[in-house]
């Protein structure tokens, strides 16, 4: 399991916790080329969770969500489609791998003002999403991983058919204290569904 290492580590960190620490009081830098990236813990929610922070800015599921419509934006229109092939499949393969996932090494992506590699972005996504399978694991039947990955392929359908904005897209990646719905449910119809590339769906069905 690709994520292990991950909820092992931080759970690990919290057996050190001294008692009466206030949330966030306490920091950890995971070995990783992302500068400045930090997990802040603990929590209020439960063992082993955190909140990851970059440059001193806490980072979301809406952070990925905006980059990558500003990703495939900044091709030209006839290149686009390729480009979201490749950023789904490497999503997937964060999915199945984690930091093993290989990447195009030409692939770059902007967070704000700062450029990342592929394997910078694949060490963000990494330790950002790992907290969702501390909180809501999927051994226990609950979504985990799998409730970003599904969100940020809406993302991707999102800037490359227009059927729904990114707005959208990070409002449903916010839904708490019930079971996300599945990727697209409700957002497309079924001409639309028909219309989306079938790698990018054949993706979607293995989320």
């Amino acid at each position: 399991m690709p994520f292990s290492f991950l909820i092992d580590t931080m759970q690990n960190n919290y057996r050190n916790v001294p008692q009466n620490t206030n949330n966030y009081d306490l920091t950890y830098r995971p070995e990783c080329d992302v500068e400045n990236l930090i997990l802040e813990y603990p929590t209020y929610k439960g063992r082993g969770d955190y909140r990851l922070s970059v440059n001193g800015n806490s980072f979301s599921h809406g952070d990925i969500i905006y980059a990558i419509e500003h990703y495939l934006l900044s091709f030209p229109l006839n290149q686009r489609l390729d480009k979201a092939i490749e950023l789904s499949n490497t999503l997937m393969d964060i999915l199945i791998s984690g930091l093993d996932t290989q990447v195009n090494p030409q692939f770059t992506i902007e967070f704000g003002n700062v450029t990342y590699n592929g394997r910078q972005f694949v060490q963000l996504v990494y330790w950002l999403i790992g907290q969702e399978e501390i909180n809501y694991p999927r051994i226990r039947g609950k979504i985990g991983v799998r409730l970003p990955i599904t969100r940020y392929h809406e993302a991707i359908v999102s800037v490359i058919y227009g059927f729904f904005n990114t707005d959208t897209v990070v409002q449903r990646a916010k839904i708490r204290n019930q079971r996300p719905p599945l990727c697209l449910n409700g957002i497309v119809n079924e001409q639309q569904y028909n219309q989306i590339d079938r790698v990018i769906i054949q993706n979607i069905q293995m989320i």
